[in-house]
């Protein structure tokens, strides 16, 4: 899998989730984390299945995830 199909998902990603949700969105850097996950908020894992398989998971502070 090439850089430019994972920047084409990522980027997809991001503009479906800007589409969605009617707050404004502070994109992170992506990071290649292996298990088990830590995170101090609230997050949603999305699982993606076919040609490119894996979890993504969209973190947010628990009053901003209430906002939607």
């Amino acid at each position: 899998m090439t850089s430019v199909v994972i920047t084409n998902v990522l980027n997809g990603t991001i503009d479906s989730v800007k589409s969605v949700i009617p707050l404004s969105i502070e994109v992170g850097k992506p990071a290649l984390i292996v298990q088990p996950v830590e995170h101090e908020s609230i997050g949603v894992l999305i699982g993606m299945t076919g040609d490119i398989r894996g979890r993504l998971i969209i973190e947010g502070a628990e009053e901003t995830i209430g906002k939607i």
